[in-house]
């Protein structure tokens, strides 16, 4: 039996190509007739209908059409395509060529595919995209068939558990896009300097441009012999607390603000937007009395903390005492050390020193799971959540950990 491919094939292969080949698992479109017989009954009848199923073979695989709705029009059907976002984004015009090829293909003809969620309506002619649609087909093909994707670093890295094996990959071939911070335009860059890959860089030179400095040539380094390797002194990190908040989008309020404090976490958790001020206030008060190194992980945590006392500025002052306190570590790796990975992300650099995730969750997805509990109250769903929140705080300290024991090593040598 031919192999499938669905939109959402089309969908994971454009996140990441190597990540669709690592995860794909086969689908054989079981029951595809009975609900296809179905669908084909209806149209035939001229009758509207909701999440048709409709395929055919090309490219030697089953293509599989499944949109929201087909309705009638007077020269032949509409696909309508149902979306939540804010805004068109530009996979809607393949998705919209998707189902448009494999219905016309099927014998019915489609005059237009209509995307249309609470924010917008758009009206796409579906031919548009359809050869960009076949090259992507035959790429997915060709890597259902076994033909695996290099790695290209991307923003899906930053919570992908494949890194390691990527960065593997990357640094056998000696590609520049192993160092973190370099992207094709840098790489281009270095090729003009005759560096094309990262045994090159041993070959520095002053008359280089001043953008190819000795903190890159330890990057390569640290991929080359695969260990940290310090980029410029720093001070042992001293203890504190370490923070994570997660967002939800629904409602578009911090519903939970996670703390580690000598090794305990705390949840502090907003049921809804209205007990959000009330945790804050709370959470602030204890950052005060404790008066120590807040850590956390990129910029969200300060930027949040600022945003809310904007919101409510009778809490300006109680932030102010704060403020200071903040150290990103993120930030602070990318200053002094140089790792053996292509993304300094929080996974990554954890996952690096020996950290086990507990979930393969990220922070849409935590999103989702904290809506689910408030409308089923099932705890499984907040269990989660939590184990997410409280990993990525611990994940923090590992990390404070172990730039302190490279550091104590540094000197020791």
């Amino acid at each position: 039996m031919k192999k499938v491919i669905t939109f959402n094939d089309i969908d994971e292969y454009l996140i990441c190509p190597r990540k669709y080949f690592i995860e794909f698992h086969e689908h054989e479109g079981e029951n595809l007739r009975s609900v296809e017989d179905t669908t084909r009954f209806l149209l035939n009848i001229h009758s509207s209908v909701e999440n048709p199923v409709l395929s055919i073979e090309s490219f030697g695989k089953v293509l599989v059409s499944e949109p929201d709705l087909v309705v009638r029009d007077k020269n032949g059907w509409k696909i309508i395509l149902k979306k939540s976002a804010k805004s068109f984004k530009k996979k809607y015009l393949l998705e919209a060529a998707y189902h448009g090829y494999i219905f016309s293909s099927a014998g019915y003809h489609i005059t237009e595919v209509l995307v249309i969620s609470d924010f917008f309506l758009k009206t796409v002619d579906w031919k548009d995209g359809v050869p960009h649609l076949f090259s992507l087909i035959q790429e997915i093909a060709n890597i259902q068939d076994g033909h695996i994707p290099l790695p290209k670093p991307n923003n899906i890295c930053k919570v992908c558990q494949h890194v390691p094996e990527c960065a593997r990959v990357l640094i056998e071939n000696e590609d520049l896009l192993a160092i973190h911070g370099v992207n094709e335009k840098m790489k281009s860059k270095l090729a003009k300097c005759g560096i094309l890959k990262l045994s090159d860089l041993a070959k520095f030179s002053t008359s280089c441009p001043k953008y190819l400095d000795e903190r890159l040539v330890k990057k390569a380094l640290s991929l080359l012999e695969g260990k940290e390797i310090i980029l410029s002194n720093f001070e042992k990190l001293e203890n504190g607390v370490f923070i994570d908040i997660e967002f939800h989008s629904l409602k578009h309020f911090d519903f939970l603000f996670g703390i580690l404090e000598n090794d305990k976490y705390t949840p502090y958790l907003c049921r809804n937007e209205g007990e959000e001020r009330l945790v804050f206030e709370k959470l602030l008060n204890h950052l005060i009395q404790l008066d120590c190194p807040i850590y956390h992980y990129g910029p969200y945590e300060p930027t949040r903390f600022q945003e809310l006392t904007k919101k409510w500025k009778e809490l300006e002052a109680q932030y102010q005492k704060i403020k200071r306190n903040f150290l990103d570590l993120y930030q602070f790796i990318s200053k002094h050390v140089a790792l053996p990975l292509f993304t300094y992300s929080l996974k990554s650099v954890a996952r690096h020193f020996g950290f086990v995730f507990r979930t393969q969750m990220d922070a849409p997805k935590a999103s989702r799971y904290f809506q689910r509990w408030l409308l089923t109250q099932d705890d499984s769903y907040l269990f989660a959540v939590l184990q997410y929140n409280e990993d990525d705080t611990r994940a923090a300290k590992l990390i404070v950990d172990k730039l302190n024991l490279l550091k104590h090593q540094s000197v020791t040598l």
